[in-house]
């Protein structure tokens, strides 16, 4: 094999991993996005039993911590009078394996958006995405 089939091997190889790996990615982020909207709905319709489902099995195990928390976010949420438009994701970067996904995210009040203090991050489990509290 001369140096040009070889640079030509390679080429077609590394365009082959970049355009793979955008597809892993698009479909990713389409299925997370759909998933923290369903968390968001949930949590604005006041459905604990949807809720769990969004969440990560451990966190869900630990119901103590899982009804502290749904607790904090209602009242918030209440308080704000927020719906499921008032949340967006912002950004999400996955780890190279596309098993963990740290979202960066933002609420809307008073038709203000503000950036979320700190990212959620999710979790790959059995191929559903949940949010790991």
């Amino acid at each position: 094999m001369n140096n040009a089939s070889l640079l030509r091997l390679l080429a077609i190889t590394l365009l082959s991993v970049v355009f793979f790996t955008g597809c892993a990615k698009a479909k990713h982020e389409k299925i997370i996005k759909q998933r923290y909207t369903d968390g968001a709905t949930a949590i604005c319709k006041d459905d604990f039993a949807a809720f769990a489902k969004i969440i990560d099995p451990d966190s869900a195990k630990n119901e103590a911590k899982a009804k502290i928390t749904w607790g904090v976010i209602r009242l918030l949420v209440g308080l704000g009078k927020l719906t499921p438009e008032d949340f967006r994701i912002d950004k999400i970067e996955f780890s190279d394996d596309f098993k963990i996904a740290t979202l960066s995210t933002s609420h809307r009040e008073k038709d203000v958006w503000k950036k979320d203090e700190k990212p959620t991050v999710w979790i790959l489990v059995n191929g559903q995405w949940h949010w790991k509290l």
